[in-house]
């Protein structure tokens, strides 16, 4: 976005242990010291690898170490701290990597609502054709490559469900599907299993009473994040 690639305009030192600093399109976000020094990048912090060599704040030195001096400029935000060589360079941190991963309540709001998922409710009245208004994609379109999957994928996202049409009624349809997307987590029901409606079911998806969208093995430590339903038959006259 572009409000993301934004000039830094100021930085100054709040009372607060935080270093606030504002862009050129008027966005202002708040940086606590400690969170900005254990961010360094600097060859003494890092390996040539980009992982940390140490712990370069905790309990103990959090306190100890302080910011110097920041100087503004337009791509980054240049630092030095206390516990560094006077002599050498600050340490530079990107206007836009700042912007990235600022962690303020503003932006984890903003967050959270870009990424909400927009669940779509179903038409009371499917009779006048209101099901192609549902989010769906065909089996020839999602088996045709990433770029299918994506589309997919992306109204999954968005609405929290969507429907693969002309999938057939080949047992093992679903499993083949769910493997385009990520392996198939294994139940205490198996890899798969069929939901039929019995005389005496052990459990209310096993009749033909309408659910409610609901999950399913909340109780689980990891439940799964999709479920996958292949309608091969509904009654004696209608398949697939």
């Amino acid at each position: 976005p572009a409000a993301i690639r934004a000039a830094i305009r100021a930085a100054d030192l709040a009372g607060d242990g935080r270093l606030r600093v504002r862009w050129d399109d008027g966005e202002e976000r708040a940086f606590h010291l400690c969170w900005l020094r254990d961010n360094c990048r600097c060859e003494r912090c890092c390996s040539s690898s980009g992982q940390k060599v140490n712990r370069t704040v905790d309990d103990h030195t959090a306190s100890a170490v302080n910011l110097i001096s920041a100087e503004v400029e337009a791509d980054a935000l240049r630092l030095r701290w206390s516990d560094h060589d006077q002599n050498a360079a600050p340490v530079e941190y990107d206007s836009h990597w700042l912007r990235k991963f600022a962690y303020s309540t503003p932006v984890i709001e903003d967050e959270t609502a870009a990424r909400q998922a927009r669940f779509a409710m179903a038409p009371r009245d499917l009779s006048k054709g209101d099901l192609q208004q549902l989010p769906q994609v065909t089996l020839e379109r999602i088996s045709s490559g990433d770029e299918g999957v994506f589309e997919w994928m992306s109204k999954m996202n968005e609405s929290g469900f969507c429907m693969v049409r002309n999938c057939g009624t080949e047992d093992g349809t679903v499993e083949r599907v769910a493997n385009l997307i990520g392996p198939v987590s294994h139940t205490i029901y198996g890899d798969t299993f069929d939901v039929k409606a019995t005389p005496k079911p052990i459990n209310i998806a096993y009749t033909d009473s309408a659910l409610e969208p609901h999950m399913d093995l909340a109780y689980f430590e990891s439940p799964p994040g999709v479920q996958m339903l292949h309608c091969i038959r509904f009654d004696s006259g209608v398949r697939g």
